[in-house]
Parts: C-alpha cells; sequence; structure tokens
C-alpha cells in the first residue's frame, strides 16, 4: 500500500509539472484568418506569430501607430482591440460602409503608458458577404521598464516578495541550528547526570519540554513568520512527493534499546512565505513581459500565481525538513551516547533519563 501510496504521489508531482509548464508552450502560426489581409506599422502580419516574442514589432511609446485590412469582398464594420493578461481593451469601432480597405491609428501612449513591453494588438472585420476576417501582432514598447509605473512596481514586488520567503526559509534554518544545539546541551547534561548520580535524577518529561520547543520554536517570531494551521491550506502533491524522498528513515538502535522521541516534519505555511511567493511570481511575470521577454497571457498570469504560491511554500518547507533532519540526527547522536552511558553506568547506576522509550 505505501509502494502505491508513493507511485500516486510520483504521479501527481508529475501532472503539476505538465499543468505548470503546457502554456509556456506555444507554437507559431500565421496570425491572419479570413479573406483578407493586414499589416501593422506596415508590416504584414500574416507570417507572425502573437504569441512569439521575436515577432514582436517595435514601437515606440510616443508613436502613432497605423493599423490597416484589405479585402477584395469589402468591409462592413471593424474592432481594434488591445489585449494584456487575457484583458482586451477595445481601442477603434466603425462602420466601413463596403470598403475594400479600412485603416486605424493607434497612439500608442494612450494604452501603454503606465509600463512597457509587449502588447498583442487584434483586429476584427465583419466582411460584405456575411463572414469574418482577423489579424493580430505583438506590439513591443521600447523603453526602461524600471522607469514606468508598472515596471516600477513589479521590481520592487518581485524584490519583496523573494524577502518575503527568504525570511521564512532563514527563520526555520535557525530553529534548526539552535533546536540541533539544544538537543546537545540537554544530552550532554544527562550524560553528566549518568557519570555523577549524586547530581539528582533528571527533572520529570525534560526531552519532551525540549522537543515541545523545537517543534514551536518558528511561533516565537513575529506573525510575518509564524505558522498557519494547515487546516486551512491544501499542499499541492508535489511537495509532499519531495518530502517523502527526503524524510528520514530511521536509525540504528541505541545500546539497551534507548530511543528518544524524534521531531516530526510539516509543511512550513507562514505569512511571509505565502504573500511572498505570490508577490514574486507575479511580479517576476510582469517583468518578463515588460522587458518584451514573453506576452503576459492568461495563462502565463496563472503560471505566475500558483508557481509563486508553490515557491512559497515549498522553499521554506525544504529549508524546514532541513531543520527537522539536522536535529533528528542530533537526536540519533545523543541517543548513542547516552546509551553507551548508561550501559557503562550499569544495573546500579542513573535510573534512564525521562521522555525515553524501551
Amino acid at each position: 500500500m505505501a509502494c502505491v501510496g508513493r507511485r500516486l504521489l510520483y504521479l501527481s508531482a508529475f501532472l503539476w509539472m505538465i499543468a505548470l509548464m503546457s502554456p509556456l508552450v506555444t507554437p507559431a502560426f500565421a496570425e491572419i484568418n479570413g479573406n483578407c489581409s493586414a499589416t501593422f506599422k506596415g508590416v504584414s502580419v500574416a507570417g507572425l506569430s502573437s504569441t512569439s516574442a521575436g515577432d514582436a514589432i517595435d514601437v515606440d511609446d510616443n508613436e502613432q501607430v497605423v493599423v490597416s485590412f484589405t479585402s477584395p469582398v469589402g468591409f462592413t464594420s471593424h474592432d481594434v482591440d488591445l489585449e494584456i493578461a487575457g484583458i482586451s481593451r477595445n481601442i477603434d469601432s466603425d462602420e466601413d460602409g463596403g470598403d475594400t480597405e479600412w485603416s486605424s491609428t493607434v497612439n500608442v501612449n494612450d494604452y501603454a503608458w503606465l509600463g512597457a513591453g509587449l502588447y498583442k494588438v487584434t483586429g476584427t472585420a465583419t466582411l460584405s458577404d456575411g463572414t469574418t476576417c482577423s489579424g493580430a501582432a505583438l506590439i513591443n514598447v521600447t523603453r526602461n521598464p524600471l522607469t514606468t509605473v508598472v515596471g516600477g512596481i513589479a521590481a520592487a514586488g518581485t524584490a519583496a516578495g523573494v524577502a518575503g520567503v527568504g525570511v521564512s526559509s532563514v527563520v526555520s534554518a535557525r530553529n534548526g541550528v539552535r533546536g540541533g544545539r539544544n538537543v546537545e546541551d540537554w544530552i550532554v547534561n544527562e550524560i553528566e547526570k549518568v557519570d555523577s548520580p549524586s547530581a539528582g535524577t533528571p527533572p520529570p518529561d525534560a526531552l519532551s519540554e525540549e522537543q515541545a520547543w523545537i517543534e514551536t520554536a518558528d511561533l516565537f517570531f513575529s506573525p510575518l513568520v509564524g505558522r498557519i494551521p494547515c487546516s486551512i491550506l491544501i499542499l499541492p502533491a508535489l511537495l509532499f512527493t519531495g518530502a517523502s524522498m527526503a524524510m528520514p528513515q530511521g536509525s540504528a538502535p541505541a545500546p539497551k534499546g534507548l530511543r528518544l522521541r524524534r521531531v516530526g516534519w510539516l509543511p512550513r505555511f507562514t505569512v511571509a512565505g505565502v504573500l511572498g511567493g505570490l508577490l514574486a511570481g507575479v511580479g517576476i511575470v510582469v517583468l518578463l513581459q515588460q522587458f518584451g521577454v514573453t506576452p503576459l497571457t492568461g495563462t502565463m498570469a496563472i503560471v505566475g500565481i500558483v508557481g509563486g504560491l508553490l515557491a512559497g511554500i515549498l522553499i521554506p518547507s525544504l529549508i524546514h525538513l532541513w531543520s527537522v533532519m539536522h536535529i533528528n540526527s542530533a537526536i540519533s547522536s545523543g541517543e548513542q551516547r547516552l546509551g553507551a552511558a548508561l550501559a557503562k553506568s550499569g544495573p546500579g547506576g542513573a535510573p534512564p533519563p525521562a521522555g525515553t522509550e524501551s
């Protein structure tokens, strides 16, 4: 059953990767449909793809660009739209009265004044015979994105998001280091008690108190990096797949059957990590659009949100997994030393420390 469950986790992780990567694969095709031809800034769009940044037509942010359509059948009406992130805005609509050609002027600064980068322009027309024709092209507004409103906000949001994920990860790593040190201090103290019975018996539940600190140490930091209850969030199987491969599977038994309790692992959900991941994911896809790397489509926006959310959970959780493994390694090492000390003390030595298992 465990083997079947692990295979299902691997399969779900693979499907998640396919779902996330598929929007990035876009075929090139002729962006003209119907009995017409279209040009944008004098460039025919028949051989261009409106999903490929390499086919984008460069325009200045203050430029006025002409979109024109021709058809031997003639046009009755047309519409021109500007699209970004799957949202379209009509920039021209008119009746043509059977003319075989129509043109529309796009004032780039009217629609792209907030930012730079790639925008999709589409033209749709109704022909005199009742059919329709359409064409689409990418334009690349050439200006420094970091000097624009959208570009500046995206850069700041990305930096803040990366910092949030980093803070959540650093806190988890620090908890692991501190937890390992505290386990070591506790083990040394218990060995000293075994070697010097006159020092008295250990306090009740000493190890469980120590492990309680290890388990909840991150709750003592600010709410920005505290743990969010797992019951209100759902972690995709991708995370559990990585965890199942990395979690320790136990250690060699200590002398006399001494077994100290290990620290359990749970995914790390934090406000800083989740919000930071979302900010970074959205910021990155916006910057890709602003710098003319790839158009910001609706699917790309979803990839940014989902990918950022996963990163904001996965990265701190993997660091937290390292912390748990580090602490458990310290417990395993101390378990061997403490067991050896108890064996050396003999049947008449000090009693086993509290918090152990036979």
